[in-house]
């Protein structure tokens, strides 16, 4: 009898499929919560299709995101569809694809929850998904998003902001 399965300490959820020739076997499956039950012999064809289907039905959704909050209710952010995030009376606004996002957060606190995922704080104010870049005004202190959108650079985050724009424009060449 052999097993598959995906070894996960992480409490993730796992298939099994048994593969034997032991037909008298079958019911026992049941008792593992068994995806299937597949009788030898098989063809390589049939024991993909099970796995591809047990992963399809299983697999979520991997795009990072976040949670937030505010006096409307609880949202959940794609950071792919967050272009950038500013200051707005005191709290802050997340400006993404579908809408614009009220968070009661500070910016250092998003600063942080944002960093190492492609977004760079060009600004006291602002915070910028770097995959919006169209271009960068260095005469202007400006960056225009692929929206249109023009964004400022200020002169003391000007040389870090260039530097992570040009590491990151590097990993996607």
């Amino acid at each position: 009898m052999y097993l598959f399965a995906k070894e996960d300490l992480q409490g993730k959820k796992v298939g099994i499929i048994f593969l034997t020739t032991l037909t008298q076997y079958g019911l026992e499956g049941y008792k593992y919560q068994a995806t299937n039950y597949i009788i030898k012999p098989m063809k390589y064809v049939r024991l993909k299709a099970e796995m591809d289907q047990w992963l399809k039905k299983h697999r979520k959704d991997d795009s990072p995101a976040m949670m937030v909050s505010n006096d409307t209710g609880r949202y959940k952010v794609f950071l792919k569809s967050l272009r950038y995030v500013e200051t707005f009376n005191r709290n802050l606004l997340l400006h993404t694809e579908q809408e614009n996002i009220i968070c009661y957060k500070s910016m250092k606190e998003m600063e942080h929850e944002l960093q190492d995922k492609g977004f760079v704080r060009c600004h006291t104010s602002y915070i910028v998904n770097l995959y919006y870049v169209k271009n960068v005004k260095v005469k202007n202190l400006e960056i225009e998003l692929i929206t249109g959108e023009t964004i400022p650079i200020s002169q003391p985050k000007r040389k870090a902001f260039m530097e992570q724009l040009a590491e990151y424009m590097g990993d996607q060449l």
